[in-house]
């Protein structure tokens, strides 16, 4: 998982994708625009992108004078997927128990 913070106008330098790796982007701050395979997607708070491994990407800060604060999360492609997540969970027989203090 990575933290970033572009300053206004700043974008990634490069176009680029991945191998083996998906990546979500979360936005907690600011405005601006990602690149998908060519489409333009408008992001801001609270938005939440998706992008699969083979996606040409870049992102770029269409504010003056606002940071875009997001995270990166990274993982190997498909792992994300719902039969996977559901499937890797099992019961146990003792409870966590916690302190309200």
């Amino acid at each position: 998982m990575f933290f970033n913070a572009f300053l206004p106008g700043e974008l990634v330098p490069f176009d680029h994708k991945h191998i083996e790796n998906e990546e979500t982007y979360i936005f907690l701050s600011g405005e601006g625009k990602c690149e998908v395979d060519g489409e333009r997607i408008e992001v801001g708070e609270g938005s939440v992108i998706n992008m699969q491994a083979n996606a040409v990407r870049n992102i770029y800060n269409i504010s003056e004078s606002e940071i875009l604060n997001f995270i990166v999360i990274q993982t190997k492609k498909d792992s994300m997927k719902s039969e996977y997540l559901t499937q890797d969970g099992i019961d146990v027989a003792s409870r966590q128990r916690w302190n309200k203090d």
